[in-house]
């Protein structure tokens, strides 16, 4: 929100009195922001990986949210799943498909470990 008003050529003294109203009133919430970034990357089927930096540079830890411990609890099966039907839906045209599928979920935000277990189940599966 800072950048957009820095952008929108606000002066400093300004954009911090409005930072510092809109946090007492609650417009602005970075834990509720970053729970609502955790379920709407988890219900998109995207992996954690760059949530887990956009978190970080809200100076958050990940781990303390309910949302990121949901999708823990959900388990790793899920997640697997989720990126399994990711390549599923969207399959490689490449000839290389088996990186390229693996790309493709680091892309999307998955971590190494899930990508490639995923992505052995996919190459198993053609």
């Amino acid at each position: 929100m800072r950048k957009k008003l820095e952008y929108a050529g606000f002066s400093q003294d300004a954009i911090d009195f409005a930072m510092k109203k809109a946090i007492r009133v609650g417009v602005i919430d970075d834990v509720r922001y970053a729970e609502c970034l955790v379920r709407s990357n988890a219900l998109a089927g995207k992996g954690m990986e760059f949530v887990k930096k956009e978190i970080q540079s809200l100076g958050l830890y990940i781990e303390d949210l309910d949302a990121y411990q949901e999708y823990i609890q959900n388990g790793e099966d899920a997640q697997i799943d989720a990126a399994l039907n990711l390549l599923i839906q969207h399959p490689s045209r490449a000839k290389d498909k088996r990186s390229a599928a693996t790309r493709k979920l680091l892309n999307k935000g998955y971590s190494m470990s899930i990508a490639s277990r995923a992505v052995a189940i996919w190459c198993d599966r053609l």
